[in-house]
């Protein structure tokens, strides 16, 4: 019954989510809830919100620059101090999403609500970081740019198992 959705023009903040994820759990007390909470780290960062005081020449690519501004071959864009600027962005938005991840398990535990939690854990889609000469994602269908995270934790419902199987988007829904 509480949906929040970021404004246009907002980044979006994993830390603020967690921090409202946390107060609906608190408000909750000992009720079956529904949370689904999209960390978005990436979205927030400097490859989706440019600094506009930034160096274009050493900034990280935007992402509204992939697939158009592209001077570079694959090996120059390997080598080139904007690509690098957009690998390390790109690394430290997902340190920070999964810091998100973390901390909302400990309050999940904290808070004795762990082992009935159902825990889906997924992602929107890859991210090539020039693997194959390319830097982004949607635009081709690389192993990188398709394949996906899938991890569920159902306690007493699905059986601890491990697979080494792609995941790919299409194998999400179902």
């Amino acid at each position: 019954q509480d949906v929040q959705v970021a404004q246009a023009g907002q980044p979006l903040d994993d830390a603020a989510l967690f921090k409202r994820a946390k107060e609906f759990l608190e408000d909750a007390g000992k009720d079956r809830i529904f949370l689904y909470t999209h960390f978005a780290g990436a979205l927030g960062s400097k490859i989706v919100q440019p600094d506009p005081k930034a160096d274009p020449a050493a900034a990280p690519y935007a992402l509204r620059d992939f697939g158009k501004d592209y001077r570079y071959n694959a090996e120059e864009l390997k080598t080139s101090a904007r690509a690098k600027a957009t690998v390390d962005d790109y690394h430290a938005a997902m340190k920070a999403a999964d810091a998100s991840v973390k901390n909302l398990v400990d309050t999940l535990q904290a808070a004795g609500r762990l082992e009935k939690a159902v825990l889906v854990l997924t992602s929107m889609h890859g991210f090539e970081l020039l693997e194959h000469g390319y830097l982004g994602s949607g635009w081709t269908l690389y192993d990188e740019a398709i394949r996906v995270p899938l991890i569920v934790r159902a306690p007493g419902a699905v059986p601890a198992a491990k697979s080494a199987a792609l995941v790919s988007l299409v194998d999400v829904a179902p």
